[in-house]
């Protein structure tokens, strides 16, 4: 093919490169760079030839030097991707208005900036109070009557916990799980490597069976707030040794962020309220209340009729 011909055309001969030097003899003090790179054999008959030796375990070291200064090159710009991606989600956390919020910036860009499989988040909150006790109080402020449920309360009271992303889960900050994760507090940093089978089981669930390395995040700013399990199917994703000052940084803002927040378990301590379980203790809190004011004599409150779905 003409390709080919032209190709072996452009080859340079020995002659041609003897030539260029001839004509060029100041060519290796323009290119030194090239030196370490050339095998000049050193003659010296049959003994073993130590200028030699000493040539060759130079160079091999300077390749592996360099070899090491371009991982240092990559390395050093992929963190500094990762800083910025990193600052930019610490202010969308300090500027989110609802723990939904927080949460779910949390898992989206966790997930695409250290390329795990899953983030798993488990809080601790305060223990919720029974129906029945929220409307007694409420009955008690409002001089005895108990205050109609409205569509707009039922959605404040199953609140927080029904609306939080999957993956999240929120317990009473006494529930025993936590104690699995003692010595993760005691720490006070990431803990990468394979957590054991109750830790996974306590934060990732059903999605424990496809983990073959975590990352652990304690989240603990005054108080023990919560732990972060970034999950990966790949054994060397989160390998023990890692280096994971970037998720220490974000564990302790998210950490501060958390703690002003208001934090409330489910009523059932391990999943999101059930609207439909809501809804039946409080119309039976409701109709207790009425029952005992007629027993008393006094009329039966108004609007405390039987709640959709109880």
């Amino acid at each position: 093919m003409p390709t080919d011909n032209n190709d072996e055309q452009k080859r340079l001969s020995d002659g041609d490169v003897l030539r260029f030097l001839s004509e060029n003899p100041s060519f290796f003090e323009d290119y030194d760079s090239i030196l370490p790179r050339l095998r000049i054999p050193h003659r010296s008959g049959s003994a073993t030839s130590l200028i030699e030796r000493q040539v060759s375990v130079l160079r091999e070291r300077c390749e592996g030097l360099e070899a090491n200064l371009r991982d240092f090159i990559v390395v050093a710009r992929e963190n500094e991707n990762l800083h910025g991606r990193m600052h930019a989600l610490m202010q969308d956390i300090v500027s989110a208005r609802s723990l939904k919020q927080v949460l779910k910036l949390t898992q989206d860009n966790l997930a695409n900036n250290f390329h795990a499989d899953g983030v798993h988040i488990l809080l601790a909150g305060q223990a919720p109070k029974p129906a029945a006790k929220r409307l007694k109080t409420a009955a008690g402020k409002n001089g005895g009557k108990a205050a109609a449920r409205t569509p707009t309360t039922r959605r404040k009271a199953s609140g927080a916990a029904a609306a939080l992303p999957p993956g999240t889960r929120i317990l009473p900050a006494e529930h025993e799980l936590f104690t699995l994760f003692d010595d993760l507090f005691d720490a006070g940093r990431t803990r990468c490597g394979m957590p054991s089978a109750n830790q996974l089981q306590a934060v990732a669930g059903d999605d424990q069976a496809n983990v073959a390395s975590a990352a652990l995040i304690p989240l603990d700013y005054r108080r023990r707030l919560g732990v972060i399990m970034l999950t990966s199917r790949d054994v060397e994703r989160f390998a023990s040794g890692k280096g994971v000052m970037f998720l220490d940084q974000f564990g302790g803002l998210l950490s501060r962020r958390l703690h002003g927040m208001r934090i409330v378990a489910a009523s059932d301590t391990t999943t999101s309220a059930s609207p439909a379980k809501s809804a039946a203790a409080a119309g039976e809190a409701t109709r207790e209340t009425a029952r005992k004011k007629v027993s008393n004599g006094a009329a039966a409150p108004q609007g405390g009729g039987r709640e959709a779905g109880s």
